[in-house]
C-alpha cells in the first residue's frame, strides 16, 4: 500500500482547492484468490466496502482513557490533562506510530479518535467502485472479458 498526497494532474499543478489524498493498494496473486478473485468476472460479485473498509479506517488522533473515578482525584485529572498535550505534540509530529508498537506512547491505554468524514468519503468511493463493476463491465461476457 502506498499513500500520497495528489496536487498534480497530468503535469498540472492543481488548486489547493483540489488537492486530495491518494491511497492505493496492490495484491499479490494468493491475497487475489484469498479472496475469491480469480478471474475479471469475479469483480461484479465482490463487496469492495465490506472486504476492504477494515484497511482504509483511518483515525485524527489518540486520547488518553479517562476513568470516572479520575474526575474524583484533581492531581490525577491535571496530570492526564499534561500528559495528553505530550500525545497531541507526538501525533502531530509522527502520527498513528507514536501510538503503535515500538511508538513513544506505545503501551498507554490510548483510544482512536476515528476521522469520520474520511472515513465516509473512502466508504462511499468503494461503494461508487462496486456500482460500477455491478453496472455492465463483465457480467454479459461468460468468459469475463471486457468489450
Amino acid at each position: 500500500m502506498k499513500g500520497y498526497g495528489k496536487r498534480i494532474d497530468q503535469g498540472a499543478d492543481l488548486h489547493p482547492s483540489q488537492w486530495v489524498a491518494r491511497t492505493e493498494a496492490r495484491l499479490s496473486a494468493s491475497g487475489l484468490e484469498s479472496r475469491g478473485l480469480e478471474r475479471l468476472s469475479d469483480l461484479t460479485d465482490f463487496r469492495f466496502r465490506k472486504v476492504l473498509m477494515p484497511y482504509f479506517s483511518l483515525v485524527r488522533g489518540a486520547k488518553l482513557r479517562v476513568l470516572k473515578s479520575d474526575a474524583d482525584r484533581p492531581m490525577l485529572a491535571m496530570l492526564k490533562t499534561k500528559q495528553q498535550e505530550y500525545v497531541d505534540a507526538e501525533w502531530a509530529r509522527v502520527g498513528v506510530g507514536c501510538a503503535l508498537r515500538g511508538g513513544k506512547y506505545e503501551g498507554y491505554k490510548l483510544r482512536f479518535l476515528s476521522h469520520t468524514a474520511v472515513n465516509n468519503r473512502i466508504g462511499q468511493a468503494l461503494l461508487r467502485l462496486e456500482q460500477r463493476m455491478d453496472a455492465e463491465f463483465v457480467r454479459d461476457r461468460p468468459d469475463g472479458v471486457q468489450e
